[in-house]
């Protein structure tokens, strides 16, 4: 990808002669580049091995959300975290809620321009909830969270799925201009690693 963007770079430069539309349509080429490139260097952070360490979720999340505030800055409102520090879970499901908190961060950072953002985890009942809630501009998700993917968004669509196969449930409520809640349920039963 980084060839190709160096490429078109050099013939945009090189062809003043393809007249003023081919400097036009290298940069909107090398903008999009730029942004795959983007994309697949989160891809890859997000697949490294790193989770919740042995201090617990909730120091996790706090080192998560220091590196979100440094990688997005100015655009990650201060978070507050609501976590029991006591709180120990089966290695899956603890890492799922941190994926899943992570996920929620980030979007908060690209897309809400919120002032405010609080994570919280509660216990009980043989189930753990993950919350992650902001005051940001909102969105209308869509009725299934997989249509996401369809438009090149990801982030959500994945974690749905990886939610499910720990036998839990994801829900997002949102609305343009009220902020948006993302819950993620899950039983804490969970011993087994899911394939993927």
């Amino acid at each position: 990808i980084l060839g190709l963007r160096y490429r078109l770079a050099e013939w945009q430069a090189e062809s003043p002669e393809d007249g003023p539309a081919f400097p036009e349509r290298a940069e909107a080429v090398r903008s999009e580049l730029r942004r795959i490139a983007e994309a697949l260097r989160g891809t890859v952070r997000d697949l490294r091995p790193a989770g919740p360490a042995p201090e617990g979720l909730s120091a996790a999340l706090a080192g998560a959300a220091a590196r979100l505030e440094e990688e997005f800055p100015g655009r990650l409102p201060p978070v507050t975290l609501d976590i029991p520090l006591s709180l120990r879970l089966p290695l899956p499901a603890e890492l799922c809620l941190f994926r899943a908190a992570k996920e929620a961060l980030r979007n908060v950072a690209r897309h809400a321009d919120a002032r405010l953002v609080a994570v919280r985890v509660e216990e009980g009942g043989g189930r753990v909830a993950l919350t992650v809630e902001d005051d940001g501009r909102g969105f209308a998700p869509p009725e299934r969270l997989g249509d996401l993917a369809r438009g090149a968004h990801y982030g959500l669509a994945g974690l749905e799925e990886r939610v499910a196969s720990l036998g839990g449930a994801l829900a997002v409520a949102s609305r343009p201009g009220v902020g948006t809640r993302l819950t993620v349920t899950l039983p804490i039963t969970t011993q087994e690693e899911p394939d993927g």
